[in-house]
């Protein structure tokens, strides 16, 4: 099973699609995520979240939601604005949070007495945080990979 998580009017082919709004969506599924994703443990495959993490209420609790719901080894692909590029990530105001390259490095190291949730599976290049290239097509997007470990 596949879910996309804050689905818009962007629902990935193949996907259940869950979104807070019926009216700006194509989701499958209506629900607020920050109160939970509304599946059973260990029943989901792979998972998209396309610029809807900078929209959460609780980073923590979804990306913790996002482990619980998924599968040993389930891929997770995540799309966010690139803090560096002010324009994409701060003209928004219903962006809550902001992302860098190593945002989700905490959650992948299993430090500071936090288990380990996702191994990483790709990063954005250090060239996303670079002044003059940050700003462009498709750097002003990071894009992340991770596999679900239990």
């Amino acid at each position: 099973m596949k879910l996309d998580l804050g689905c818009g009017k962007r629902k990935h082919d193949g996907c259940i699609g869950i979104d807070w709004s019926p009216e700006n969506s194509d989701a499958d599924i209506i629900a607020d995520l920050n109160n939970g994703i509304p599946f059973i443990d260990n029943s989901v495959d792979e998972i998209y979240a396309s610029h809807f993490l900078e929209h959460a209420g609780n980073v923590d609790k979804i990306l913790r939601e996002i482990h619980r719901v998924c599968k040993l080894g389930a891929k997770v692909h995540i799309k966010v604005p690139n803090a560096g590029a002010p324009y994409e990530a701060f003209s928004n105001p219903h962006h809550l949070h902001f992302f860098i390259h190593r945002s989700f490095d905490f959650y992948c190291t299993g430090e500071m007495d936090f288990p380990r949730l996702f191994r990483m599976l790709r990063r954005p290049s250090i060239v996303n945080s670079l002044p003059i290239i940050r700003e462009l097509p498709p750097f002003h997007i990071l894009h992340f990979e991770l596999e679900v470990v239990k």
